[in-house]
């Protein structure tokens, strides 16, 4: 149904080839569920939906969560898939990037901001006024006032709105319904153009 090869699937999945061909072989030990919940989840963000009876069909409306510590990079791979074939614009609202402290998800954002943009791929990122932690480019910023601010950040790309929740653990819930997205993408633009953009002054102070 997605044409997907097995590094494909691999890639989606965050696993490496070998668990995928061992376990289409049929191979003598059962995967491990962590691994069959990451291959789910791999096709559940491309819109399949397993059956009751064993089988797949494809889902208008659908509603995949993400938990644990590689939930919002999961959830950042499933932007990339999504639009890398045809670029696109990714919608954020209520973000507050990762601190220095933590390298690790600091230079995972920063991969991914280049592949991004090596996808023509932009993001147009809503921050609360008086932020200066960007690690996207100047461009794609603009602030809100504290009022208008949302602390719930959320990402919209394609037909799928991704809602992140950080405690008790990591959880993005992940919406995809065209209509909904389309409610959604005209909610942001209208804050949007009421925010305001950000100088390369306002954030190297």
């Amino acid at each position: 149904m997605l044409n997907w090869s097995q590094p494909d699937l691999a890639q989606r999945s965050g696993l490496t080839v070998n668990p995928i061909i061992s376990f289409e072989k049929g191979g003598a030990s059962k995967p491990a569920a962590r691994t069959m919940r990451r291959i789910v989840h791999a096709f559940e963000l491309a819109g399949i939906a397993f059956t009751k009876n064993g089988g797949v069909e494809w889902q208008d409306s659908l509603v995949s969560i993400l938990e644990g510590d590689s939930a919002v990079k999961d959830m950042m791979d499933d932007i990339y898939h999504t639009l890398k074939d045809g670029g696109g614009e990714v919608l954020i609202a209520g973000l507050s990037e990762p601190e220095e402290e933590d390298e690790t998800l600091t230079e995972f954002v920063h991969a991914h901001i280049q592949r991004l943009q090596d996808a023509n791929i932009t993001e147009k990122i809503l921050v609360e006024e008086g932020d200066s932690n960007l690690l996207a480019p100047i461009e794609w910023h603009r602030s809100l006032a504290e009022e208008d601010f949302s602390a719930a950040p959320h990402h919209l790309y394609g037909d799928k709105l991704a809602i992140i929740s950080w405690e008790p653990q990591q959880r993005v819930t992940i919406l995809q319904d065209r209509l909904m997205a389309q409610t959604f993408r005209a909610m942001f633009y209208a804050l949007w153009k009421r925010a305001t953009p950000l100088s390369n002054a306002e954030s190297a102070s």
